[in-house]
């Protein structure tokens, strides 16, 4: 159901708007590799693609957080003569990946109204599935060259989809959204920007959720620049995973569930990319 939506919202509005139109787009890349004596990769990937009308503006965002490290010790098999040394298996350590697409629309000044569907990946914090969808206004407090600030409000729904479905675990809800995204320059070549996003759910008024990032960028040319950003999330009711349960002579007698960590935190540095 998300992607048929996605390609909708990127559907032109009209020939006379797309004549009028421009496209912008920002890639960021990290990559980190060692080998050797440890063995482990990161790839780090986000992009975000914006066309803007005379008063309209499409955004669409993607991003994966992808890390393999080599788990265990090395163990060795055969006799002590004669022996071949078995090397542990690269297994997956983290993973997170999100895709977003948001159009606005300018009612007057300074105000407009955002529509937004969005999904996300997060296996080691529970989440198999989330699928978004939100409506509602905004407010440009400052849109210069070299200042921006807005804020938005709107309604949401929700559809998530856990790597573990703990008994009386609901993942569909209506809920409220709001989004503040600020921005500033540093000189003639800095940048700092903070976006902040707080997710609540009406039917159950203690799970929230908050994403919070921050980041700082340095010109490099005209069209690259590095970044270091740290990405926080938090989830007051996170989600559950299921682990063996042993009694006190090592045997296993069934499974329990366990809730996850309420805060995950990403560190990024990257290489970026204005096209």
């Amino acid at each position: 159901m998300f992607f048929p939506l996605l390609i909708a919202v990127t559907i032109p509005l009209s020939p006379a708007q797309e004549q009028e139109s421009t496209w912008s787009n920002t890639a960021h890349f990290s990559w980190v590799a060692t080998s050797g004596n440890s063995d482990a990769q990161t790839v780090g990937f986000q992009d975000k693609l914006t066309k803007a009308w005379e008063r309209h503006e499409l955004t669409v965002e993607a991003n994966a957080v992808r890390s393999e490290s080599v788990t265990g010790g090395r163990s060795a098999e055969g006799t002590r003569e004669n022996f071949t040394v078995m090397e542990p298996p690269r297994e997956t350590s983290a993973e997170n990946y999100y895709l977003r697409g948001k159009l606005d629309g300018k009612i007057s000044g300074r105000s407009y109204w955002t529509t937004s569907i969005g999904w996300e990946r997060n296996r080691f914090s529970g989440i198999e599935n989330r699928y978004s969808y939100s409506g509602g206004l905004g407010t440009r407090w400052f849109d210069r060259e070299r200042l921006q600030f807005r804020t938005e409000y709107a309604a949401t729904f929700t559809d998530q989809e856990d790597v573990a479905e703990a008994p009386g675990v609901d993942g569909t809800y209506s809920g409220f959204r709001l989004t503040s995204n600020f921005r500033i320059g540093i000189g003639e070549a800095m940048s700092y920007s903070n976006i902040v996003r707080l997710d609540g759910n009406l039917e159950e008024t203690d799970d929230l959720r908050a994403e919070i990032t921050n980041s700082f960028s340095v010109k490099m040319t005209g069209k690259t620049a590095l970044e270091v950003s740290l990405r926080v999330l938090f989830d007051n009711q996170p989600a559950f995973e299921k682990i063996p349960l042993f009694d006190v002579l090592g045997v296993q007698t069934g499974s329990v569930f366990v809730q996850l960590d309420e805060v995950d935190t990403i560190f990024t540095t990257s290489l970026v990319v204005n096209f």
